[in-house]
């Protein structure tokens, strides 16, 4: 497994190392520990988080990635509800959002001003 930053591969979902320990350090911050966390917090079977966190710990970006992403559709759902107060309908939005495409995060802004302009008539 690579060396790799918790704050990059996991605090993203919760926890946190702290900025120097990484994967397997001499501080005793292993995958052990993560596939434990995991366990605990997701209440899942270690068997079904191990992939799970292997995949986090060797990629970092698509954790990081993944929550980015969260974020910008959070915002501009946000936007969206407060545009278009008692008219906005969350289905309609996710709708939206899927039927975009898989469009670049800048462009999805873009998608959600037309939602809002046609929900608004």
């Amino acid at each position: 497994m690579s060396q790799v930053t918790f704050n990059i591969a996991v605090s993203l979902d919760g926890y946190s190392a702290g900025p120097d320990q990484s994967l397997d350090d001499p501080l005793g911050t292993n995958s052990d520990l993560l596939h434990d966390w995991f366990v605990k917090t997701n209440g899942d079977p270690r068997s079904s988080v191990t992939k799970e966190v292997d995949r986090y710990c060797s990629m970092p970006g698509q954790a990081c990635g993944y929550k980015v992403g969260s974020l910008e559709i959070n915002r501009l759902r946000d936007k969206a509800k407060a545009a278009l107060g008692p008219k906005f309908d969350l289905r309609r939005y996710d709708d939206a959002v899927v039927l975009g495409g898989s469009v670049p995060m800048t462009l999805l802004e873009t998608v959600i001003d037309g939602f809002i302009a046609k929900a608004k008539g």
